[in-house]
């Protein structure tokens, strides 16, 4: 069933069994990190914080009937740490890719939430809870990503960058934030970027 899920008041932390619904702004370019950091360290002073792994298993049914409402459902494994997360149909009208995105760790209310909008009543006591009942529904693993990301802090602009690494497909640079175009038009990066996600171009190589 399809819920609207209202956004928490601006002046207050929304309690953990909260839905927290949010809007995912983001732009890809495929581009090596080097050339990247050398085009931003003229105009930006920034740093490298933090590096780390990721493995993202997406599922779908057969029919691949996520795949074609433009859906997805992703489980992704940071060291100890699993997150459930839907995304919903992309914006096409904008040149940054934007989507309801909703994520939340196992054994959380968000990600029985997200169970919910892929037709699933279910607990998320577990991993192998979770996994165990997309299977029963028909669901199952159609694609593995893996990579290395690093976070790239930069002064003074409001967005995140991520360098990421992803095996079998090479080098990427992801900018996030409320208005990511706005760093890749001043970078000239525009021409760089791409509308498809990771898992997408896995699953073309794959046939």
């Amino acid at each position: 069933a399809w819920v609207q899920i209202p956004p928490p008041a601006p002046w207050a932390q929304p309690p953990p069994h909260l839905v927290i619904s949010m809007l995912e702004r983001e732009i890809k370019l495929k581009i090596s990190h080097s050339f990247f950091l050398s085009l931003l360290g003229e105009k930006y002073r920034y740093e490298v914080v933090d590096t780390y792994k990721q493995e993202d298993v997406y599922f779908d049914n057969d029919r691949c009937d996520l795949f074609l409402r433009d859906e997805a459902l992703r489980m992704r494994s940071v060291g100890n740490s699993v997150l459930l997360t839907y995304k919903g149909m992309r914006r096409q009208a904008t040149p940054a890719k934007e989507r309801e995105e909703i994520e939340g760790p196992i054994g959380s209310k968000i990600c029985e939430e997200v169970l919910r909008r892929v037709g699933i009543e279910s607990s998320c006591s577990s991993k192998e809870e979770v996994v165990k009942a997309l299977k029963e529904a028909g669901f199952r693993e159609v694609v593995v990503v893996r990579k290395v990301r690093k976070r790239v802090e930069i002064d003074d602009l409001n967005c995140t960058v991520f360098l990421d690494e992803v095996d079998g497909l090479g080098e990427f640079v992801e900018v996030e934030g409320p208005d990511p175009i706005k760093l890749v038009v001043e970078l000239g990066l525009a021409c760089r970027s791409i509308r498809v996600s990771y898992a997408e171009l896995l699953t073309a190589l794959k046939h």
